[in-house]
């Protein structure tokens, strides 16, 4: 049996040997981790997930320590919040590599490097639309009051998903009410029935007013029955407050998940 704790541990000290300037941040059982620091000659003097209350607060850490490392580690086991990642993109936007285990992942991420093309489905969806119909895209951002945004859709049945992946959606917004209250909102149909919907309060990522900032929402794959075949994703802003909201760059990109979780794939190493 390969512990991912273990390696993970084993991994942010490769890491940190490799680049000093690594960011060292650890989501895993601290029981399981304190044992392996105390057993494994390695450098433990990176932070805990487990520091931070809310996403606000793990955002907040990396606005403040970004400036000083060019890269970062982190090293997750499988119930990891699903928003770590997409925050952690917003200053690390270079995934150099991830290495995954039954259980968990060792990911590096950098601010340089050679980033893959951007995968924002709902954009190459738009771009090809207007292109079939002559029609320009305006750069300018959108803004309402209502109680709905506009909506974006695209089928799930043409798209090669797996399991373990995610939906990830995000949108530059600005919210300009101490009452606001909105939400990033998917609803997924098929047959002409919703068979998921959720949605994610923005607040979970700024509480200032009149400051642009990214929303994100998350679906998991994981959740659903994986025929998909016909189904729908439909996604808004639901803007419960009726407050003026600004919003741009409305992105849906698919997040490889891991393979291995659940030993399906992978053989069990001694």
């Amino acid at each position: 049996y390969n512990s991912p704790y273990r390696a993970i541990i084993k991994d942010q000290n490769k890491a940190v040997l490799e680049n000093e300037s690594t960011l060292r941040i650890i989501d895993t059982y601290p029981k399981m981790n304190h044992y392996y620091n105390e057993h494994l000659d390695v450098d433990s003097t990176y932070t805990w997930a487990q520091n931070f209350s809310s996403e606000l607060e793990f955002k907040q850490y990396l606005s403040q320590n970004s400036r000083q490392y060019d890269q970062l580690f982190f090293g997750a086991y499988s119930m990891t919040n699903n928003f770590y990642i997409p925050i952690i993109k917003e200053y690390y936007p270079t995934l150099e590599y991830v290495t995954n285990y039954e259980g968990g992942s060792s990911y590096v991420f950098s601010k340089a490097g050679s980033p893959e093309p951007s995968k924002n489905l709902l954009l190459e969806q738009l771009v090809a639309k207007a292109l079939t119909n002559g029609k320009s895209l305006w750069a300018n951002p959108e803004v309402f009051s209502t109680e709905y945004s506009g909506s974006y859709t695209i089928g799930l049945d043409s798209l090669a998903l797996s399991q373990n992946d995610f939906i990830d959606i995000s949108t530059k917004i600005k919210l300009t009410s101490d009452e606001s209250e909105v939400l990033l909102v998917s609803d997924i149909s098929k047959d002409g029935e919703v068979i998921h919907w959720s949605a994610t309060n923005v607040n979970r990522f700024e509480t200032e007013r009149q400051e642009w900032f990214l929303g994100h929402h998350t679906v998991p794959l994981s959740v659903l029955n994986l025929d998909l075949e016909g189904a729908v994703l439909k996604t808004y802003i639901y803007n419960k407050s009726k407050s003026e909201v600004f919003y741009d760059s409305y992105s849906l990109e698919i997040r490889e998940g891991n393979p291995y979780l659940y030993g399906l794939y992978e053989e069990i190493l001694d």
